[in-house]
């Protein structure tokens, strides 16, 4: 499944959803967004420090 398609299933099943809904989902999906790029750079960090760590 590309991106696309996910794109188009997401906005076909979006229509049926009252507004004041999607505005929350929205948010969640954007938290959620937040929370893997936090992610993602503290994974990095501790790889950044795994390396200087093996390298001293």
């Amino acid at each position: 499944m590309n991106n696309e398609t996910i794109l188009n299933e997401i906005m076909l099943n979006a229509r049926e959803v009252p507004l004041e809904c999607q505005e929350r989902i929205l948010d969640i999906l954007k938290g959620m967004a937040f929370a893997k790029k936090c992610l993602i750079k503290n994974l990095c960090v501790d790889n950044e420090k795994k390396t200087h760590e093996k390298n001293v």
